[in-house]
């Protein structure tokens, strides 16, 4: 009888020793996607930022219309009507666009909470009943970490929408004067910046910041110019101006500001 009762007696030491090595890989994939969960949370503040930058620049374009186009009401009403649709429908594009993201997002940040609650879970079990869990919560983990990887592979989204008109050529130019266009500055710690073309739909690159910055805001003034205040860690401002393709330093915020509203 003695032999038999060792025998089953070292089973289940086997079975234990199998139970804390899943536990372990069971924790460092927890430990892995901690991180993945607070940049998840980051993320969304980031797009509800930049839907608010979205409906803000909308409305300071809606009013540089109607500023510029006064001089010019009785040649240029059908013109003035049409960009206003098609800032209209861009901004309403772009807000889609972010929409699809958060949800995305919440999809994903859903499916990895569950994920990290069930394996927490699965750690508290004793090792027969974790035994029928381990496998396949640490399954859900990556996926939901493969998730997280696709979604940050997404492309950056456009956080404001802008008006433009030469004013100067505008005799020339009545026919087809003034533009809605998508400006994209820095982001997730980026100095470089680009303008896009609608006619030719092109991204052009411009000059680029004198910092990285990401969570900040790009606000388009009456001049023309394009003001860029804060992000992360940085106090700093500056003007950008597209004849010149220059950016200059303005005098810096009192304290340094993120995901923070700038209002012309």
């Amino acid at each position: 009888m003695s032999e038999p009762q060792h025998q089953v007696e070292h089973q289940v030491k086997s079975v234990v020793d199998v139970v804390d090595d899943e536990k372990a890989e069971l924790k460092k994939q927890i430990d892995k996607l901690r991180p993945v969960a607070i940049a998840c949370e980051d993320e969304a503040e980031t797009l509800e930022k930049i839907i608010q930058d979205i409906n803000d620049s909308e409305i300071r374009s809606g009013e540089s219309i109607e500023k510029e186009f006064g001089h010019l009401v009785n040649l240029l009403t059908t013109r003035k009507e049409k960009l206003k649709e098609e800032l209209k429908q861009k901004s309403q594009t772009c807000r889609d666009n972010v929409h699809s993201r958060q949800e995305n997002l919440n999809n994903m940040k859903s499916s990895l909470n569950k994920g990290l609650r069930e394996a927490e879970h699965t750690l508290s079990l004793n090792a027969f009943a974790a035994l029928s869990q381990t496998k396949s919560v640490i399954e859900q983990l990556e996926k939901a970490k493969n998730d997280c990887r696709e979604y940050h592979h997404h492309s950056s989204l456009p956080t404001i929408i802008s008006f433009t008109i030469p004013s100067q050529a505008i005799a020339q130019t009545v026919a087809s004067v003034g533009s809605v266009v998508e400006a994209l500055t820095g982001g997730y710690g980026l100095s470089s910046c680009e303008v896009y073309d609608p006619p030719s739909n092109t991204w052009t690159p411009v000059a680029s910041m004198s910092s990285a910055r990401q969570c900040h805001t790009a606000t388009l003034l009456s001049s023309g110019k394009v003001l860029v205040t804060g992000g992360g860690s940085l106090s700093s401002c500056e003007v950008y101006d597209p004849p010149s393709n220059t950016w200059t330093p303005v005098d810096s915020k009192s304290s340094a500001r993120q995901i923070h509203t700038t209002t012309l």
